[in-house]
This record gives C-alpha cells, sequence and structure tokens, in this order.
C-alpha cells in the first residue's frame, strides 16, 4: 500500500529495511494522484510540509488545471516531493529500478544509483533517514537488497564500493558547506571538506569563509555556491528560511524582499503602527530581526522586518493560518476581477497583498 510521510517522519515511522522501497519522487506523485485528494477547491488553505487527506471510498476529483492556472495542492505536493519533504514508499511492491532509487549494498549502507537525477535535499533526507533509523536500531542495518532491473530481471551484483568512494571536488566542498547551515552544525562540516582534501576545502570556503560566517551568513551565498542560479522557487526560499540555524536566519528577510517586493505594495510604516497598534505600542525585538508593534489592548501587531524593510499587520486572535491583513484591517482572502466576479486569493496572491515596503530603504 503506498503511504505519504512527512521527512520529519520517515527515522520514526520506517526501518532501515523500508528505505529501499522509497519511491522516486515521479513515481510517487503518480500515486499520489490515485490515493490522495488533491482537489484544491477541499481545502482552505494547502502549504508546504503538509499532507493532503488520504482518499477513501470517495473518488478522486481533481483535474489538471490548464497551463498558466494555478493548482496549489498538486504543485505543493509535487516541489515537496522533490525536495524530500514528502517521501513516498510502497511496501506492497518489490524493488525495481524503475521505481525505487536508493537500494541497499552488501556493507548494509544505503546507496541512490543517479544521484544526479535528484535533488540534493531529497537524497539527504532519505540517507540522514536511514542513518538514523539504523542508530535507532543499534547499529544493525538492513540486508542487501535483492535488486531486480525494470523488465525484472536481476541485476548484476555490483563489485566495487561506488558509495564509498571519496569525492573531494569543490562541488561536494560547496555542498557541505550548505549542509553546515542546514543542519546547524558547521564545524562538522567544515571537518568532513578538511578530510576529503583535493578541492573540497577550496569549495567549502567559497560558500563560509570570514567574511559569511558569523550573525549574518548571506544566504545567497549559500545559493551561488550550489550553483542553483538564486533561490530559484518559493519552496528553496522556505526551506533555507525554516532549516538554517537561528543566527543565520537574520538575512532571511533580505533574501525574501529581493526576490518578490517587486510585487508588494510601499505603504507608511509610522501611519501603519498608529492605525492599528496605537500611540502607546507595545515594543519587542525578536532573534531573527523583526521590530514588533503590538496594540496593548487589542493585541494587533506590525511587524517590521529590519533586514527586508518590509512590514506586515497580524492579528495573532485569528483562527486558521491565514493571520496577515491589508491596509484596510481585512484578511484578503479574494480577489474582484474586473468583470466584477470575486474569487479566492492564491498563497503568493495572499503573500503579495500583505506585505508592505517600507519607501525610501531600499
Amino acid at each position: 500500500m503506498f503511504i505519504l510521510y512527512r521527512h520529519t517522519d520517515i527515522e520514526w515511522q520506517l526501518t532501515p529495511e523500508d528505505y529501499s522501497l522509497i519511491l522516486s519522487p515521479d513515481r510517487a506523485l503518480d500515486q499520489v494522484k490515485k490515493h490522495y485528494d488533491l482537489d484544491q477547491s477541499h481545502y482552505n488553505y494547502f502549504g508546504f510540509f503538509e499532507l493532503p487527506a488520504r482518499l477513501s471510498s470517495r473518488p478522486q476529483t481533481w483535474r489538471r488545471a490548464q497551463n498558466g492556472y494555478a493548482d496549489q495542492v498538486h504543485d505543493t505536493v509535487k516541489d515537496s516531493l522533490r525536495t524530500g519533504w514528502l517521501i513516498g514508499i510502497d511496501r506492497m511492491k518489490d524493488w525495481s529500478s524503475f521505481n525505487n532509487p536508493f537500494y541497499v549494498d552488501e556493507k548494509g549502507n544505503l546507496v541512490c544509483e543517479s544521484p544526479a537525477w535528484y535533488h540534493e535535499w531529497y537524497l539527504r533526507e532519505i540517507i540522514d533517514g536511514y542513518k538514523n533509523a539504523v542508530a535507532r536500531r543499534n547499529g544493525v542495518k538492513a540486508s542487501p537488497t535483492q535488486r531486480f532491473s525494470y523488465g525484472g530481471n536481476y541485476a548484476e551484483p555490483e563489485q566495487h564500493a561506488q558509495a564509498a568512494k571519496t569525492i573531494n571536488s569543490k562541488a561536494a566542498g560547496r555542498l557541505l558547506a550548505a549542509g553546515g547551515i542546514y543542519n546547524g552544525n558547521i564545524e562538522d562540516f567544515a571537518k568532513t571538506a578538511q578530510q576529503l582534501g583535493g578541492d573540497a576545502q577550496s569549495g567549502y570556503d567559497q560558500v563560509l569563509n570570514e567574511t559569511t560566517v558569523g550573525a549574518a551568513i548571506a544566504i545567497t551565498s549559500v545559493a551561488a555556491g550550489l550553483g542553483l542560479g538564486g533561490l530559484g522557487t518559493i519552496s528553496e526560499i522556505s526551506k533555507l528560511e525554516k532549516q538554517v540555524p537561528s543566527q543565520s536566519t537574520l538575512a532571511a528577510g533580505a533574501i525574501r524582499a529581493n526576490k518578490f517586493s517587486g510585487n508588494w505594495q510601499t505603504s507608511d510604516l509610522n501611519a501603519a503602527v498608529t492605525k492599528f497598534a496605537g500611540n502607546d505600542p507595545l515594543v519587542t525585538m525578536t532573534n531573527s530581526g523583526k521590530r514588533i508593534y503590538a496594540h496593548p489592548v487589542t493585541g494587533v501587531q506590525v511587524v517590521e522586518d529590519l533586514t527586508g524593510n518590509y512590514f506586515r499587520i497580524s492579528d495573532p486572535s485569528l483562527s486558521g493560518k491565514r493571520t496577515y491583513l491589508n491596509l484596510d484591517g481585512v484578511v484578503p482572502n479574494n480577489k474582484i476581477l474586473e468583470s466584477g466576479r470575486q474569487i479566492g486569493r492564491t498563497q503568493s496572491e495572499y503573500n503579495e497583498a500583505t506585505h508592505f515596503n517600507i519607501p525610501g530603504r531600499k
């Protein structure tokens, strides 16, 4: 039976033997379309890290949106599978090279046969999950996978230790630097780069050096070092913002503003504070570089991002996931088309309507 898991749950829910049965992102998406509800009209909001509802007796009502139209649930699940935030597995089917990217080699290590085909985070989530599952079982690894090709023939046993092959390129060093930030463990990843030798240390230093490691590590340098050409998708920004250690998140607001502020309104911060937080607001600071102005009675907040030079208006008393307001003080869930018809805003449209650039600070 096919099941979706969040990446944070796999090391607790899967045994070491299960990991070779994890499906590739494409094959997992094929199964999601059969077994999970992707109909956007059935959700008030659907974000990253969320599991869609599993279909029981009711049929799948989802149909792929036309080109150019948003298909939020499907696209979010697709991207989450690609980056390893969601993991699909079918324990009822035997291993095959077409469905399963990973196998356990003769030494009990989990190996991906074609790592270049998959996102770095997808590989890391699964391989780290396997290691943690083995550690929880007191170091007992899974038995070697009985491998079959797509056509059903046995694959020849590997006679070399490709999984243990030393990688010492600059690309490996850059990936280790990003991994240090991603896991909040810069020192150990730096030692690994040093131990690999070759060009790994040089690649590591391209991303993390005396000017970039500190209280405000530039997340953009990580993206450039990985060759991502900038943070190409919302998911990549969200991933870094959520997972980098706290000393690095000071730069997150600047990255978000650099990516999206061209679609935001510009508005007067002082006027917004007076309108929503009153003449004598409670002012606090967060570790992530935000100044919060809160109304002492209503609790409504104006949240100023100091590095991103923008603000948002939040009402923590609201239920649900959309608690940010527009300049009129309402949650902008809907919009009016030129025809006069009212439709719901997508998440990206909602974000645009609730972020406000601060003039004169760019």
